[in-house]
């Protein structure tokens, strides 16, 4: 899988649950509130699959000896020589995040709990902010 799939597949995704679950809720439709939940399941199921699947693996960029002899400076996103898939790992540990969100989501909407609001607005903000994240370390 080439580098560019592992940002663009998490942005089309987090853009077309939201879309969903916003339509759903505006037009109190269960159907797209419960598919809008199921993208982001969906997405952490994908991040999962890429963690798990070797796609962070930094041995083969530095060597230890390059990483004992470099101080890691904070510069926010831009360090330099840092690969993409080291910037891109920690939005991928929050779309699994969001992705339990969503699951919790699903139950409550599924039931049609009271709770239901509040775990939306969770689940759109956080991924909005995942969202904004992916754009800065693509732009830097």
């Amino acid at each position: 899988m080439a580098i560019y799939f592992l940002y663009s597949i998490p942005q089309w995704v987090i853009f077309v649950g939201l879309v969903v679950i916003i339509y759903g809720w505006v037009e109190h439709k269960k159907v797209f509130g419960l598919l809008g939940s199921l993208f982001f399941i969906v997405l952490a199921l994908f991040s999962i699959f890429a963690i798990s699947s070797g796609y962070f693996v930094f041995n083969n960029f530095l060597s230890p000896d390059e990483i004992i002899s470099q101080e890691m400076e904070e510069t926010g996103l831009d360090i330099p020589g840092l690969p993409m898939q080291a910037k891109l790992l920690p939005i991928y540990w929050g779309l699994i995040l969001a992705g339990v969100l969503a699951c919790i989501t699903f139950i409550l909407e599924w039931k049609e709990k009271r709770h239901i609001k509040l775990f939306k607005i969770l689940l759109m903000i956080f991924s909005i902010g995942l969202f904004f994240i992916l754009l800065a370390v693509i732009k830097v």
